[in-house]
C-alpha cells in the first residue's frame, strides 16, 4: 500500500531521519577514533617487541589515544593508560593486579569474551560490542578490541575499550522512532480508511433519506388525495342539501354552519398537507440529481406575468395589498427550466403576501451592472431581523420575532429552500433582506442566454437595504438619481474582489459599473463615461495593461483617471493615475476615489505632510498639480531621509519609481505614522501618482 501523506505521519518520520543523520556524523567519527585506537595498540605491540625503542616513546604513544588500552596476561590486568581508568573509574594504583572479571555485569559477558583468546592465539583481532561495569556498579555499553602480543598466547594480550553509550542510544532512538513512525502510518491509514467508510456510510444514508422522502411522499398522497376528495363532496353535498333545511331552525342552522366551518378546516389543513408533500418531494428529486428538468428560452417579462396571474387569487384575498410590475424595456432572454422558475416566483410572491397586510409588492426586473438579469420582488410587510436572512432559506426554517415565530399564515418552511436550489442550478443567487416594520426584499438573478462571457459573470453583491426599497423605473434613472459623487467603473475578473469593490464604492455614495476583463471595460466605459476606473491587471481576454493603453489612446476616453488595483508585480508602474496593491486598505483606496475624481464641489478633506524623495545630486522631480493640491509637499535627499524619520516626521514619504531599488520600503512600511506613496514616471503623462497600501504586493 502507498504511503498516505499526512502532516501528522511527517512529524512523526521527520525524527528518525534526524537521528540517522546525528548517527552517521557519530559512527563516521567512532570509526577514525576506533581505527586510530587500533593502529595505536598495534604500535605498543611492535614497541613490546623492538627492545631498542625508548620506554618514553612507548608511554607517549600509549597514553595519547583516546581510548582505554590495557594489557593483560592471564585475564588479569598488567598495565593500563589513564584513559580505561577515567572508563571504569579507578584510579591507576587501583587496576593493577586487578581480575578482568571485574568489569564485567556477568558470568555469561565473561565466559564469552574468554572464548576469544582461542582467535587472538591465530594472530586474529577480536571485536565485540557489550555492557560492561563500571567500579560504582554503572553499566555502559562498551566496544571492545583485543589482539594477541605475539604468536606466545602465553605472552599477553592487549584490548582497546571504546564508551560508544551515545551511539548506542542514538541507534535504539532511531529505531524507536522508526517502529513508531510505522505504527503512525498503519494508524493514518487505518484511520484514512475508517474516513472513507464512514464518508460512504454517510452518503448512503443521504441516499436513503432520499429515497424514504420520495417514497413516503408518495404514499402519502393517497390517502389524502380521498381525504380531500371526499372532504370536499360531503361539503358540498351538505351545503346544497342538508344546511337549507336547518334554516328554520336557530339551532340546527348553528350546528350546520359549525359542520362547514370543520369541514373547511379540514380542506385547508389537507392542502397545506398537500403542498408540504409536494414541496419534500421536489426538495428530495432536486437532491438526490432525479429531477428532470426542461430548458427552453424564457423571455422574462413573460415568466413575471405568468407568475402574477398565477397568485392573482391570493391578492383578491387581500384587497388592501397592491401589485405592481416594473419591469425594464428589452431585457435578453435567459435559458431555464419555465416551470421551475415560474414555482421560484410563486414561492416568493405568496411569501411576500402572506407577510403583507397593506400597501404594495411590487416585482422589479432589469439587468444589473454585471449583466445579470435580476428580479426583485420588494413588500411593505412586516420584514423580519437581518440575522434571518440567510437561515430562512434553510430547510423548515422561518423568520422569527424573538422566541416565537411570526403570528402569520404557516408554510411548509420548504419553499424558500427549493427556490434556491432551483435558482442555483440556473446558475444564480438568491438572497434577502428585511429589517422588522419596514418590508422585505426577496432577489435572485439569472445568466443572460446571448454572450459567452456574460453567462460566465459571477452573482453581484446584494444591494443594500436602503437602495433595495427606492424605487426607479430602471437602470439609467439610478445612475442618475445617485450621482452627486461619481460614476465608478469597477474591473476585476475575481468576482469576490469586484463585488466587494462594488459594495464598498455604492456604501459611499458612488454609482458603480462592473466589469470582469479588460475588454469589457473598454465597451463599458464608452457606453457611460465613467468618472473613474479601477483596473485590476491579471485578467482573461483583455488584461489591464492592454486595457489602460487602449484607454490611454481613445480620445473619448483618455481623460478618465484610472486606479490601479491589483497584486501583479510591477502594479506602481503599470500606467495608471494611482496604483495600489491588495488587499486593499478602505480608507485609503476611497480617499484616492475622491482624489482622483477631483470635484469641484468636495474640498479637500485633509492636508497631508509630504516628502518628496530624490538624489542628491539631482533635481526632485515635479509633482503632480492635483496631488500638491493637497499636500503640504517638501523634498527631500535620500542622504537626508534617515535625519528627517529620526526627526519625528509624521506624514506620506513619495517615492518616484526611478529609486525603487534605492530606498528600503520595508523600513518605511514599519515606521509608525508614516504612508509611503510610489509616483510612476510615464513619459506620456506628468500628472500620475501611484499609492499602495502599507502591505506588500501577494
Amino acid at each position: 500500500m502507498a504511503s498516505i501523506n499526512h502532516p501528522a505521519m511527517l512529524t512523526h518520520t521527520a525524527q528518525p531521519d534526524q537521528l540517522l543523520a546525528e548517527n552517521r556524523l557519530l559512527l563516521e567519527e567512532i570509526r577514525v577514533s576506533r581505527q586510530a585506537a587500533e593502529i595505536t595498540a598495534q604500535l605498543v605491540v611492535q614497541q613490546f617487541e623492538k627492545s631498542e625503542t625508548s620506554h618514553q616513546e612507548m608511554a607517549a604513544i600509549f597514553e595519547s589515544t583516546t581510548q582505554g588500552i590495557v594489557f593483560i596476561k592471564d585475564r588479569v590486568l598488567i598495565k593500563a593508560n589513564s584513559k580505561f581508568g577515567e572508563l571504569f573509574g579507578y584510579a591507576q594504583h587501583e587496576l593493577r593486579g586487578q581480575v578482568s572479571r571485574t568489569w564485567y555485569p556477568d558470568d555469561a559477558s565473561y565466559q564469552a569474551v574468554g572464548e576469544a583468546y582461542h582467535e587472538l592465539a591465530q594472530s586474529r583481532t577480536y571485536r565485540c560490542i557489550l555492557q560492561m561495569r563500571r567500579k560504582d556498579g554503572s553499566l555502559f555499553w562498551a566496544r571492545l578490541s583485543g589482539c594477541a602480543l605475539s604468536t606466545d598466547a602465553q605472552a599477553g594480550s592487549v584490548w582497546t575499550v571504546e564508551d560508544i553509550t551515545a551511539e548506542h542510544e542514538a541507534s535504539a532512538a532511531v529505531v524507536r522512532a522508526k517502529e513508531q513512525a510505522e505504527a503512525a502510518e498503519v494508524k493514518l491509514r487505518d484511520s484514512y480508511a475508517e474516513l472513507k467508510e464512514a464518508n460512504q456510510r454517510l452518503q448512503k444514508l443521504d441516499q436513503l433519506k432520499s429515497d424514504f422522502l420520495s417514497s413516503v411522499s408518495h404514499e402519502l398522497r393517497t390517502p389524502l388525495t380521498s381525504i380531500r376528495g371526499f372532504a370536499s363532496l360531503v361539503e358540498r353535498e351538505f351545503s346544497r342539501s342538508f344546511a337549507p333545511l336547518a334554516e328554520s331552525d336557530a339551532g340546527l342552522d348553528k350546528k350546520a354552519r359549525r359542520i362547514r366551518d370543520n369541514l373547511s378546516i379540514i380542506l385547508k389543513e389537507s392542502e397545506r398537507l398537500t403542498r408540504l408533500i409536494n414541496d419534500v418531494l421536489d426538495l428530495a428529486k432536486i437532491e438526490a440529481g432525479r429531477i428532470e428538468w426542461h430548458d427552453t428560452r424564457i423571455e422574462p417579462e413573460q415568466l413575471i406575468r405568468d407568475a402574477a396571474n398565477a397568485t392573482h387569487g391570493m391578492f383578491g384575498l387581500k384587497p388592501a395589498v397592491a401589485l405592481r410590475l416594473d419591469i425594464q424595456p428589452n431585457l435578453p432572454p435567459c435559458i431555464g427550466d419555465a416551470d421551475k422558475l415560474l414555482q421560484v416566483l410563486v414561492n416568493l410572491l405568496n411569501n411576500a403576501i402572506k407577510f403583507t397586510d397593506r400597501g404594495e409588492i411590487t416585482i422589479r426586473a432589469l439587468q444589473n451592472a454585471d449583466r445579470l438579469l435580476q428580479i426583485e420582488i420588494h413588500d411593505t410587510g412586516i420584514g423580519f431581523p437581518p440575522e434571518d436572512a440567510e437561515t430562512i432559506f434553510d430547510k423548515f426554517q422561518q423568520a422569527k420575532h424573538g422566541d416565537t415565530l411570526a403570528d402569520r399564515p404557516k408554510g411548509t418552511g420548504l419553499g424558500l429552500a427549493i427556490s434556491r436550489e432551483i435558482v442555483s442550478r440556473h446558475g444564480g443567487r438568491v438572497w434577502a433582506q428585511s429589517q422588522p416594520g419596514q418590508g422585505s426584499l426577496f432577489a435572485f438573478t439569472l445568466p443572460p442566454a446571448t454572450g459567452t462571457a456574460l453567462d460566465d459573470l459571477a452573482v453581484p453583491p446584494a444591494p443594500t437595504f436602503s437602495e433595495a426599497v427606492h424605487t426607479e423605473n430602471n437602470a439609467a434613472e439610478s445612475a442618475a438619481d445617485s450621482a452627486g459623487k461619481g460614476c465608478i467603473l469597477v474591473v476585476d475578473d475575481d468576482p469576490g474582489v469586484r463585488n466587494y469593490l462594488c459594495q464598498l464604492l455604492r456604501e459611499s455614495g458612488y454609482t458603480v459599473i462592473a466589469a470582469p476583463d479588460g475588454q469589457a471595460a473598454l465597451t463599458f466605459a464608452k457606453r457611460h463615461q465613467p468618472d473613474l476606473i479601477t483596473m485590476d491587471l491579471a485578467m482573461p481576454v483583455m488584461d489591464g495593461h492592454t486595457a489602460i493603453i487602449n484607454l490611454r489612446a481613445d480620445p473619448e476616453l483618455q481623460h478618465i483617471p484610472i486606479m490601479v488595483v491589483s497584486a501583479v508585480p510591477g502594479w506602481e508602474s503599470a500606467g495608471g493615475d494611482l496604483a495600489m496593491d491588495k488587499p486593499i486598505d478602505e480608507p485609503r483606496f476611497l480617499e484616492n476615489a475622491r482624489l482622483l475624481l477631483d470635484r469641484d464641489t468636495r474640498p479637500p478633506t485633509r492636508i497631508v505632510r509630504c516628502l518628496m524623495l530624490h538624489e542628491a545630486n539631482q533635481i526632485p522631480e515635479a509633482a503632480p498639480a492635483r496631488f500638491t493640491a493637497r499636500c503640504d509637499m517638501e523634498y527631500c535627499a535620500l542622504d537626508v531621509l534617515s535625519a528627517r524619520l529620526q526627526d519625528g516626521f509624521h506624514g506620506m514619504v513619495v517615492v518616484p519609481t526611478s529609486l525603487l531599488g534605492k530606498v528600503n520600503l520595508s523600513l518605511l512600511q514599519a515606521t509608525p505614522n508614516l504612508e509611503i506613496m510610489i509616483m510612476p514616471q510615464q513619459a506620456d503623462t506628468a500628472d500620475t501618482l501611484a499609492a499602495p497600501s502599507p502591505n506588500t504586493p501577494t
